[in-house]
């Protein structure tokens, strides 16, 4: 698992430089969001996630993530 991480670190580093826009389809599934919030903690893009806010607003409080979709994310 070290060696991979140190694989991929520049592809990581280059992603975070460039602030690419990640589309999620199913904004509303728990591993999406589970997904989305690595994304944010690694600095990796900005997540959009497609599905209905007050929905997301709920899973996002019910997995006790750390974002929100009113400042962290578009919808």
């Amino acid at each position: 698992m070290f060696q991979t991480g140190r694989v991929m670190e520049p592809f990581f580093e280059r992603a975070a430089s460039e602030q690419v826009r990640i589309a999620y389809a199913e904004g509303e599934e728990p591993r999406v969001l589970r997904a989305v919030q690595q994304v944010l903690d690694s600095h990796l893009a900005t997540p959009i996630l497609i599905g209905r806010p007050d929905v997301l607003r709920k899973r996002i409080d019910e997995l006790g993530l750390r974002f929100s979709i009113d400042s962290d994310v578009e919808v």
